[in-house]
């Protein structure tokens, strides 16, 4: 929304008209340049000094071989160097070239920190294009997040370009620099907290093209990281294999290596999955003993290890489990995770998870409520359509079916393509509030949206049990009694012909034998 609301108000002896002209000039945009020059992204920024010192988002300048900015005025100045940079901050400071006569107009930093409910201003150059645009909003919230630390959450839009702009109070001062939006949601937009652009003091004097995520980020690092990206998982391994024998030291490496090694354990055959895990948990636990003050390299561990445990749970591979692989999992890997970073949302949910699978395994209640709480947490930090999908099963196994028909409608409207929400939404209905038709739409949504064959074959066999205790609803022998049966049945042995999993088949030999006993005693 334009500034029309607030024309007439004063900001300490100065209208807002004024506050914004003075902002006006102390924003530019920025152009991120490839080796030949040539622009391809840009983004907005700000002066902080008169003497040409400005911030804008490292995403905005990252892969940059060189930039320059336009002013307000149109004037155009080279970026002469980077003076300092922090990626998880997704904060750059920069000195541009200009000469020494040459004042800028900048912004001063707010000394107050900002409070939920506080009017502000955000300044920017949307798309590169629309120069010049204000909003204004409120602070929604004060959030911690783990790959930014302290941001503002605000109404106020960030569009594509808007990143690296001011966010300002009603006084003109700088609370905030925009940086993220989720497209998803309506007025999700984030600024990192000025606190944190304070705490950038170094003076590094460096080319932009000499910045990197991470000291070990080698250009076989990138390279790497791209062949994941693309799947190529095998020849991102040879990468990286060469860079460790390079520099045994180089944790990130071990890192990018060990979740190649992950991903291929994930769609592996049952013969070969579980070495391929181990070889892929040796890497990180190497990653973590290199730098154990990257909570990331915890989290990735103990998901991947997670995955393992599930795997072999879900393929009734139990007597391979031991209770001291998952303690290992969950302590070593997703409590030091947790120590690390408090608002880990990625690293609670996946302890929920292990957690779960524990209860899988015991059948005992306690682990459910200690599962609850650590999903729980995750989703006050960050919810995620898994999260609310896990919550759900945990309340339906606690009876809580109210709470899990809330967590599994979350699940639905976060993603409405993701099979978990209907899948549990469905048992509920069918099975515990006796809405047997309805609940058996809901599985039919999910089996329509099953990413693989395994889980594809779950649904089918649910299924099959909502059919055998709907069986039980109808007088033993008659055609409603049989036909259930009938279709229970057959759901079971699909789900047999698509795993081999003797499980479902011990479930169809169960059908027909209740089915024949009904028939002996009931003519």
């Amino acid at each position: 929304m334009i500034l029309l609301l607030f024309l007439h108000m004063t900001t300490q002896g100065q209208t807002i008209e004024q506050t914004i002209s003075h902002i006006r000039n102390a924003v530019f945009t920025v152009y991120a340049e490839d080796n030949n020059g040539k622009p391809f992204a840009s983004g907005s920024g700000f002066f902080i000094s008169s003497e040409g010192i400005g911030v804008t988002n490292f995403h905005v300048l990252e892969g940059a071989s060189s930039g320059h900015i336009k002013d307000a005025n149109g004037r155009i100045y080279r970026i002469k160097n980077i003076i300092d940079y922090n990626p998880k901050y997704d904060l750059i400071k920069f000195r541009i070239e200009k000469k020494q006569n040459i004042r800028v107009l900048s912004l001063s930093l707010a000394t107050l920190p900002p409070k939920q409910g506080q009017s502000i201003i955000s300044f920017s150059n949307p798309l590169g294009e629309f120069e010049n645009t204000a909003s204004t909003g409120i602070v929604s919230s004060l959030r911690h997040m783990k790959d930014y630390e302290n941001v503002i959450q605000i109404t106020a839009p960030i569009s594509h370009g808007s990143s690296g702009s001011p966010v300002l109070n009603l006084n003109g001062k700088v609370i905030g620099i925009a940086t993220f939006g989720y497209e998803q949601g309506q007025s999700l937009n984030f600024a990192v907290n000025i606190t944190q652009l304070k705490k950038m003091n170094r003076s590094l004097s460096i080319p932009i093209g000499d910045m990197r995520r991470n000291p070990f980020d080698t250009k076989e690092i990138r390279l790497a990281s791209l062949l994941l990206n693309n799947q190529q998982y095998a020849d991102a391994i040879s990468l990286l294999d060469n860079e460790i024998k390079k520099s045994s030291k180089n944790s990130y490496a071990y890192f990018l290596r060990g979740i190649a090694k992950g991903r291929i354990a994930n769609n592996a055959p049952y013969e070969s999955f579980v070495g391929l895990y181990n070889d892929c948990l040796t890497d990180f636990v190497t990653a973590c003993h290199i730098d154990s003050q990257k909570s990331i390299y915890f989290t990735k561990g103990g998901v991947f290890g997670t995955n393992m445990i599930l795997r072999k749970i879900n393929i009734n591979d139990t007597t391979n489990i031991n209770k001291e692989e998952i303690a290992y999992i969950g302590s070593y890997f997703l409590q030091h995770a947790i120590d690390l970073d408090e608002q880990n949302a990625e690293a609670y949910s996946t302890f929920a998870n292990l957690i779960y699978q524990i209860y899988r395994l015991e059948n005992e209640p306690r682990f459910l409520t200690a599962a609850l709480k650590n999903i729980s947490k995750a989703i006050s930090i960050f919810p995620t359509n898994f999260d609310y999908a896990l919550s759900a099963q945990i309340r339906m196994k606690l009876g809580d079916n109210g709470g899990a028909l809330i967590d599994c409608d979350n699940c639905i409207d976060l993603d409405p393509n993701f099979y978990s929400g209907y899948y549990t939404k469905g048992q509920i209905r069918a099975l515990k509030l006796d809405q047997i038709s309805d609940g058996l739409l809901d599985i039919e949504k999910a089996l329509s949206l099953a990413p693989n064959i395994e889980i594809k074959a779950d649904i089918i066999a649910v299924k099959g049990y909502i059919y055998r205790t709907a069986s039980s609803k109808y007088e033993g022998g008659s055609t409603d009694n049989i036909e259930m049966l009938k279709k229970s049945y057959e759901c079971y042995k699909q789900a047999y012909e698509l795993t081999g999993n003797s499980d479902y088949q011990n479930c169809a030999n169960d059908i027909v034998n209740i089915k024949n006993y009904i028939l002996n005693h009931t003519h």
